[in-house]
């Protein structure tokens, strides 16, 4: 605009017509943590890192050293493809209290943990921090769908044996 204030360049020390565009930048963050998530089919039983800063009370929150905390995916691989929302389960390193009920002790990445099925929430995909981390077990996965039917009193649905539904 004529109004634009002039400024001169270190390179031509001729006037510039225009506003130079001052951005904010972030403090630099490794590239894993960085790669768009949103482009990739995530599937069942991945584990990520996510983000979970907005967590309040009782919520699992983000490891307090790392910022961010590992999560397994639990929605179907459907709606995994179809959607940018997804369904998690996060981890916990402190396996001194696991309550049978709700919680599956897993072990990640050569360390002793558990997946809190009593904190199973949604979260869009962009949550989900750089390249996944790797697998659960089939076993560790059953298990969580396990709890997941008494977290979510979905017992009462699946019937008696060679009862039909």
């Amino acid at each position: 605009t004529a109004e634009a204030e002039k400024i001169k360049s270190p390179l031509t020390e001729k006037k510039l017509d225009y506003q130079p565009k001052i951005t904010k930048t972030e403090p630099m963050t490794p590239m894993s943590e960085k790669m768009p998530v949103a482009n990739r089919i995530i599937k069942r039983g991945e584990v990520y890192y996510t983000n979970l800063d907005d967590a309040q009370g009782h919520e699992q929150k983000n490891d307090k050293d790392t910022k961010r905390r590992l999560v397994v995916v639990v929605s179907n691989n459907k709606q995994n493809e179809q959607n940018k929302v997804v369904v998690i389960i996060p981890f916990s390193s402190k396996v001194h209290n696991i309550k049978p009920t709700f919680q599956v002790p897993t072990y990640f990445q050569g360390k002793p943990g558990k997946a809190k099925c009593e904190q199973v929430r949604a979260v869009d995909v962009e949550r989900l921090l750089g390249a996944k981390q790797g697998n659960l077990t089939e076993k560790e996965m059953k298990n969580i769908d396990k709890k997941l039917l008494i977290v979510l009193d979905l017992v009462k649905y699946l019937g008696k044996p060679g009862e039909s539904r």
